[in-house]
């Protein structure tokens, strides 16, 4: 950039000089220190060049929530599965119920899943699974009602699938065989119990092969 100096101020300067967007030559009286440019789109050209030049630096990560940091933070009741804010002017019961019925709990600017959180609160530790609900309801963290679980253990403690045509569980319709086909679903696989002529009589098989496979977390209603 050419520049002459025609004006010494305290605090302003007059220059003469080529704008280095468009260059065009102008002379302006600027604040001393700051970029020069002919114009405001010449100036916000500039100041996005300068703004986005070079890698940004990452943010700093925060550290893992630990136990100790909810407990201060939050309280849990395992009788009820709620949480109380425990100062600050949100102080009182916390958390916010979700569209997919799960509760969710703010805590250093970040969002938890309740069910976790109750898990670290109790145990001093996260959960190396996934918690099931044992009575199926999201919302419902009783400490009595949270399990630590596979996920092959979590999708067994489910309910027949709403477009069942028969509304038992494990059960289907083989129209290639007429009869109703039982099946149970292992590890992502699924493994064929057989067929029947009744409905009942397939849904039995279920039953029976769920609980040898998921014991506890069998549901076969």
């Amino acid at each position: 950039m050419d520049a002459g100096f025609l004006q010494n101020g305290a605090n302003m300067i007059s220059v003469e000089f080529n704008c280095t967007i468009c260059g065009i030559t102008a002379v302006r009286k600027y604040p001393v220190g700051m970029p020069i440019y002919c114009s405001v789109k010449c100036r916000q050209i500039g100041l996005n060049r300068l703004r986005w030049s070079g890698p940004r630096k990452p943010k700093p990560e925060k550290p893992p929530l630990t136990a100790s940091r909810l407990r201060k933070i939050v309280s849990y009741d395992p009788e009820t599965g709620l949480f109380i804010r425990l100062s600050g002017r949100h102080a009182g019961p916390t958390g916010m119920l979700r569209a997919d019925g799960y509760v969710n709990v703010g805590i250093d600017g970040k969002m938890y899943r309740a069910h976790r959180l109750a898990w670290l609160y109790m145990t001093g530790s996260w959960p190396s699974g996934v918690i099931d609900h044992v009575d199926l309801s999201r919302d419902n963290n009783r400490w009595s009602n949270l399990r630590e679980a596979n996920m092959t253990q979590n999708r067994a403690n489910t309910r027949a699938r709403s477009d069942n045509a028969c509304g038992l569980k494990g059960v289907s319709w083989d129209a290639d065989a007429s009869r109703w086909r039982a099946q149970i679903q292992m590890r992502g696989k699924k493994i064929s119990l057989g067929r029947y002529s009744t409905p009942e009589d397939a849904h039995a098989a279920y039953g029976e092969a769920a609980e040898k496979y998921f014991k506890a977390f069998a549901r076969s209603a």
